[in-house]
C-alpha cells in the first residue's frame, strides 16, 4: 500500500484537498482514497478513480465537509505502472483549513 501522510503541528478544520499530477503523469494512481485522522483511525473523507489516467500537471479537486483533524492521508488502491514499475507520484498536495480547530 503506497500512501503519503502528512502530521499538522496542531488540530486543523480542512474542507478541500488538492492533488496535481506530476509532469508525466503515468503514475498518478488509478484509484486512491482522502483520508483524516479521526478518534484514534483513519476516516476516507473522499476518493477518486481516474482508469484512463489524467493530463500532464492536471489538478484534481477534493472537496468534503469541513473536517477537525492533525493528519491527513493519500492512499494508493490501485497504483499505475510503466514497463512493470508501479508507483505514486504526484507534483503537488495542497490541503485546505477554513481556520485553526477550536
Amino acid at each position: 500500500e503506497a500512501f503519503f501522510e502528512f502530521t499538522f503541528d496542531q488540530e486543523v478544520k480542512l474542507q478541500s484537498v488538492v492533488l496535481t499530477a506530476s509532469k508525466d503523469a503515468t503514475f498518478f494512481p488509478k484509484k486512491y482514497t482522502v483520508e483524516v485522522w479521526q478518534d484514534g483511525e483513519w476516516v476516507v473523507v473522499a476518493e477518486g478513480k481516474h482508469a484512463t489516467g489524467v493530463e500532464s500537471f492536471e489538478t484534481i479537486v477534493h472537496d468534503f465537509e469541513e473536517t477537525a483533524t492533525g493528519k491527513l492521508r493519500i492512499v494508493a488502491k490501485e497504483l499505475n505502472g510503466r514497463d512493470g514499475e508501479y508507483r505514486m507520484e504526484l507534483a503537488e498536495i495542497s490541503a485546505f483549513s477554513t481556520k485553526k480547530a477550536e
